[in-house]
């Protein structure tokens, strides 16, 4: 509760205010399924009003000042407003190099999502990511089977196949001669702006979509 007082071991900087985050969910490249970065949940704002000294084994003393869930032992602390900060203005263009990346979450959580959602893309400072970056959304069309009981997609075609399908494009075969396979191309669903950027990871605001977008459309510049 506010005016509670816990105890931190850290050098904390005497009446500043200190966020207190947890850690959440994993942002996990949907290509390699290395994890790029983790979400943070904000919990409490405290305010420190007795400095500690670690190497004698004193914590910080810091009071709470707002509240939103309980402190538990490993949530983490950060300068109030460290990292929190948007640019005044943006500098709103597209890249001048090509970039191919993908939406791996939402903001909202919900499976799709529409104009002036916040999306996530596995993309950064790393791959040239920069605050006001606008890129395409793609959407991959699905795949289409034409045999002998006509064209159908391949989410509709019988498991065995899905199974030949996908060993044939894994191995580089053509399909048989019953059965034409269509690899129908991207197309543009939409259209988002980059307003925060790390590493490897960077949030975006959907500015345009003629579908609702979801998880795992491309954000990308041809």
């Amino acid at each position: 509760t506010e005016g509670h007082i816990f105890y931190v071991k850290g050098d904390l900087e005497l009446h500043e205010a200190y966020a207190i985050y947890r850690k959440g969910q994993e942002f996990i490249d949907p290509k390699t399924n290395a994890v790029l970065a983790n979400n943070t949940q904000l919990v409490a704002v405290g305010r420190v009003f007795r400095k500690g000294d670690v190497a004698n084994g004193v914590p910080a003393s810091v009071k709470l000042e707002q509240v939103k869930q309980e402190i538990k032992p490993a949530d983490f602390l950060m300068p109030a407003m460290d990292g929190q900060l948007l640019p005044a203005y943006f500098n709103i263009h597209r890249p001048e190099q090509r970039v191919n990346g993908t939406i791996i979450a939402s903001v909202s959580g919900l499976r799709e999502f529409s104009t002036m959602d916040i999306v996530v893309l596995n993309l950064g400072s790393e791959q040239a990511i920069k605050e006001g970056h606008i890129l395409d959304i793609e959407r991959q069309s699905p795949t289409v089977f034409d045999g002998r009981n006509g064209p159908r997609y391949k989410e509709d075609s019988n498991s065995l196949e899905k199974l030949v399908t996908d060993t044939n494009e894994f191995f580089g075969v053509e399909a048989d001669e019953d059965t034409q396979v269509w690899h129908m191309p991207k197309e543009k669903v939409g259209e988002l702006m980059v307003f925060k950027v790390y590493n490897n990871v960077s949030y975006a605001l959907i500015v345009k979509n003629q579908h609702p977008i979801r998880v795992g459309d491309f954000a990308v510049i041809n």
